[in-house]
């Protein structure tokens, strides 16, 4: 058997898995709206009346990109226990 240097290896311009990453990555994604919540009360924008009844309101709804994707964190700090697994 022959060893082979790194350097006897073709040179890669871009990352060869990038792409289909971006695919799976892609596919995991769900856009959600968000509505301002109790915290974000300035943004709400109210219609009042000569009164001081409010006539209406207007919320800004940002959309989110969710990750459904399952993954799990994994701590070097815990990394012995791992093996103990």
């Amino acid at each position: 058997m022959t060893k082979r240097k790194l350097s006897d290896f073709e040179l890669n311009k871009e990352n060869p898995f990038a792409k289909q990453a971006l695919v799976n990555i892609g596919s995991a994604l769900v856009s959600k709206s968000v509505k301002g919540t109790n915290k974000d009360e300035s943004a709400i924008l109210k219609a009042v009346d000569g009164n001081g009844e409010i006539l209406g309101n207007s919320v800004f709804i940002r959309n989110k990109a969710v990750d459904t994707e399952s993954f799990a964190k994994f701590f070097l700090a815990g990394f012995k226990a791992f093996f103990d697994l």
